[in-house]
């Protein structure tokens, strides 16, 4: 089987949520004999100098440089336009062109569309090339937006409303056009179940690894890890400061654009900023529990998989842990308000080791479902028995 993936940025290095879903899926079909070629839009915000050595399960790669920054006077031109602005970033006649080139002349079998943006070329590869159009849906992107206009001030909010309003009409009508949908998560395939009736949930994939535990359990270490340039993140890491960080304990930040993210940080001298780091392990060997803050947001949280992939347990608002089957006080603590919150931290203090028991009863119970292998194993066989044969 040939298969195109066609992703929104190049992904490498393989560092925030998108690139380690790409990658892991990658992986997965490749050892399960898939062939793999990549088209990747190379944008401004996640440039990178392309190596072979990057990506080494793609027989091919192509890329094109993409300028997609988001500025002022381009977000009020589109308020004259029926584009949603977050789709209309990424389109591109170079792109368009060179995507059209190399549909033609390699014989596929499956597109995979990583992503909504890239559906903006759906028409162009209907008409270059006989493949079937899969999309792979990391969210439901219309309801993120939304979520975040509900939390933003008026003027901001009224904008977003907008666009919020065009993406979801966009995202309905696109999906009702590709051959088949791939969501990341159960809640989310309820949304694609009502516009499609070719449907597989491929959750965001993982690798089984151990850990070994820090061995002073007497201080707990909690983390969190995520892009500074991500709004959810954000305001999910200003509120957690602002509202439940007391430095009764030690707190790990790391991910990128940390240098860019200004907050003032209460009790800074139980805070570690560890910022971009190319080896996340370094990360994971530091801390007891990771923190999820997030009330915006949808799909599945790549960094709570990786958490359980290690028996770290987690604790996440309901929005945070969206779309994983965990339960409270056994295989994850779930928390949204305040107290909530400042509780489940003081238990996680007085009680390490049956933290670590949480910790461990979620990686058993959970993490089988996301082995990269199988989803991958999953994904053919349903690409075999359901979608070239439609």
């Amino acid at each position: 089987m040939r298969i195109l993936m066609v992703t929104r940025q190049y992904p490498y290095p393989v560092m925030d949520g998108e690139s380690i879903a790409i990658d892991f899926m990658s992986r997965g079909l490749h050892e399960a004999g898939a062939q793999l070629d990549l088209f990747a839009m190379n944008t401004a915000k996640h440039h990178h100098v392309v190596s072979p050595k990057d990506l080494p399960v793609y027989d091919q790669v192509v890329t094109v440089d993409l300028d997609n920054r988001v500025t002022a006077v381009s977000a009020l031109a589109n308020l004259f336009s029926s584009d949603p602005y977050h789709i209309s970033r990424y389109r591109s006649e170079a792109v368009a062109i060179r995507l059209r080139d190399l549909v033609r002349t390699e014989d596929y079998d499956i597109i995979q569309i990583e992503g909504l943006q890239g559906l903006i070329y759906l028409d162009t590869l209907r008409e270059a090339s006989n493949a079937q159009i899969v999309y792979r849906a990391h969210n439901v992107e219309h309801q993120i937006w939304r979520r975040i206009a509900r939390q933003s001030h008026w003027l901001k909010a009224q904008y977003l409303y907008k666009q919020v309003q065009r993406l979801e009409q966009y995202e309905k009508g696109r999906c009702k056009q590709v051959d088949a949908i791939i969501p990341v998560s159960a809640v989310d395939a309820v949304f694609f179940e009502n516009i499609h009736d070719q449907v597989h949930i491929a959750p965001i994939g993982e690798e089984a690894k151990s850990l070994t535990y820090r061995g002073d359990s007497s201080l707990l270490r909690v983390g969190f890890i995520g892009s500074m340039d991500w709004r959810p993140n954000q305001e999910g890491l200003e509120w957690y400061l602002d509202e439940v960080f007391d430095g009764t304990y030690d707190l790990v930040l790391a991910g990128r654009h940390f240098d860019k993210w200004s907050c003032d940080i209460p009790h800074a001298d139980r805070v570690q900023v560890l910022g971009e780091i190319e080896d996340a392990s370094v990360f994971w060997k530091q801390i007891d529990i990771l923190i999820v803050p997030l009330f915006t947001g949808s799909g599945t949280r790549v960094k709570i998989i990786q958490a359980m992939s290690m028996s770290v347990p987690v604790l996440a608002t309901t929005i945070g842990a969206e779309g994983i089957d965990v339960t409270h006080d056994q295989t994850a603590l779930i928390a949204d308000s305040i107290q909530a919150w400042r509780s489940a931290l003081k238990w996680a203090v007085d009680h390490p080791l049956q933290l670590r028991d949480i910790g461990r009863a979620a990686h058993e119970h959970v993490f089988p479902s996301y082995d990269y292998k199988e989803v991958a194993a999953r994904l053919i066989d349903f690409y075999e028995q359901r979608v070239l044969l439609s």
